[in-house]
């Protein structure tokens, strides 16, 4: 099992009920399935998370999404030429084996509206003495992840021009949020599982 960790709000309101209040450096994660960050970042970059009422004419999934798509102006790393830029369009073009024009161009403009500036990595000394680039791209984490983003919109219906959903007076979150719930439900063969890890570092005065 793969999995990743990320600072869970403020940290520090816990410390009293955790009876660490000297505690020096206290961080409180959350435990999730390796990708859930970058897949939930990329909802928001995409506006998928806003409280904004979803129009009227946004009547299946796929037109919400494209709704936000055209109200989320493209990040400029992603743009034409750049590094990032490149690899976007090599995913759109093989993702679903072989994606129409028209779904090349859909998958490109939504990965365009993703921040993807955590995966870049400054470059070391000797390549800056070379008078390469001041940043770098992590491309293999960069490919995993914008696979995984398309992958879990595709997994939610977000790609389905057909079938339709009750908008009403509903924001994206709650539409997103009724997605998630239908695709995510649990089953009753299926089995809830909580992970919890601790790591204490001491310092002792008398040991110094």
């Amino acid at each position: 099992m793969r999995v990743e960790t990320y600072p869970n709000r403020d940290s520090l309101q816990f410390q009293e009920s955790f009876g660490m209040k000297d505690c020096q450096t206290f961080i409180r994660g959350t435990i999730r399935y390796e990708g859930f960050s970058s897949i939930v970042s990329a909802y928001h970059d995409l506006g998928l998370s806003s409280d904004e009422p979803v129009p009227p004419s946004a009547d299946t999934l796929r037109k919400i999404l494209r709704s936000r798509i055209d109200a989320t102006e493209q990040k400029k790393m992603n743009s034409d030429g750049t590094a990032i830029g490149k690899l976007i369009k090599s995913v759109a073009s093989c993702y679903l084996g072989q994606p129409t024009a028209e779904q090349i161009a859909f998958f490109t403009c939504l990965l365009e509206r993703v921040d993807f500036k955590y995966l870049i990595k400054e470059t070391t000394d000797a390549e800056l003495e070379q008078n390469q680039q001041l940043h770098k791209v992590d491309e293999k984490a960069l490919l995993k992840a914008q696979k995984s983003i398309l992958k879990s919109l595709d997994f939610l219906e977000f790609f389905d021009d057909v079938k339709k959903v009750e908008v009403g007076k509903k924001t994206y979150l709650n539409l997103l949020s009724e997605a998630m719930q239908s695709k995510l439900a649990l089953e009753d063969h299926d089995r809830d599982l909580v992970i919890m890890r601790h790591e204490f570092g001491i310092h002792s005065p008398s040991l110094n």
